[in-house]
């Protein structure tokens, strides 16, 4: 590894060059949608990209020369970023991976805006999840899209980790509230209690809270993981909200109560 590794935003003049790092086979196959993109249809949705102020694209230049690539797209919560990153072909295995995500994370432009970013990675793409556990990334649930199962990944922000801790009640099945409060425990995002004033409940369980006034959030999980209830919540939703995981939906509903409450 080069010794001047220097991060910088997507250029105009970037367009054909992740074009040809999307087509080239070792990045392609681990992709959700590993068509190929004609050069036509990748320049429009680069231009559609680089137009919106809420996504965010960066390179990572080793010695000068390009080699990785990571992007900031906006997940379903506020405050909360979906993650995708790929390195030069002739740059896999060196390391630039985790050095691009962890200085993409760190960059003054996303910590001025995340509370919290979200990734996955194929079940079968065992290095990916490696550069993700080694930047502290929490594994949150599993999901199957487009025929191939996925992991999902889940890390706070440095803002959100130095910000006050949160509380929630959580009406579910045991399991499931076990496994959430081992990945909020994990990652800091909030405690689990019955004494919170935010209350999140699943599927048939009921919360007194829907008709009082307190922040309360309903989750379904017959046809997935829908958010279809927000009462009194600090941020505007457009119901429905479908997420990839249970973990997910609850970590980004703390990132974005974290997220509305540290905004001035």
């Amino acid at each position: 590894m080069g010794n001047d590794l220097k991060l910088r935003r997507w250029r105009a003049d970037d367009c054909r060059l992740l074009h040809e790092w999307r087509l080239h086979p070792e990045n392609r196959r681990w992709f959700g949608d590993s068509s190929e993109v004609s050069y036509e249809t990748h320049q429009a949705w680069f231009g559609r990209f680089m137009a919106d102020k809420s996504r965010f694209g960066f390179i990572l230049e080793e010695d000068g020369r390009p080699a990785a690539q990571i992007r900031f797209d906006p997940a379903e919560m506020p405050g909360c970023y979906r993650i995708s990153l790929s390195t030069a072909p002739d740059c896999a295995g060196r390391g630039l991976g985790g050095q691009i995500l962890r200085m993409g994370c760190a960059s003054a432009e996303m910590q001025g805006v995340a509370a919290l970013f979200v990734a996955e990675t194929r079940i079968d793409n065992l290095p990916s999840q490696k550069i993700f556990q080694r930047q502290g990334f929490v594994e949150a649930g599993r999901h199957v899209y487009a025929g191939a199962e996925y992991l999902a990944w889940v890390a706070p922000s440095a803002r959100l980790a130095a910000s006050h801790r949160l509380s929630l009640r959580i009406l579910a099945d045991e399991p499931v509230i076990e496994g959430l409060r081992r990945m909020l425990g994990v990652t800091g995002l909030a405690d689990i209690s019955d004494e919170a004033e935010v209350s999140l409940f699943f599927d048939a369980a009921s919360s007194e809270d829907a008709e009082g006034g307190r922040p309360v959030l309903h989750f379904n999980t017959a046809a997935g993981v829908i958010l279809d209830l927000a009462n009194d919540v600090p941020f505007r939703l457009s119901l429905p909200v479908e997420f990839r995981t249970v973990a997910v939906a609850v970590a980004q509903t703390a990132a974005a109560l974290h997220h509305t409450a540290a905004r001035p």
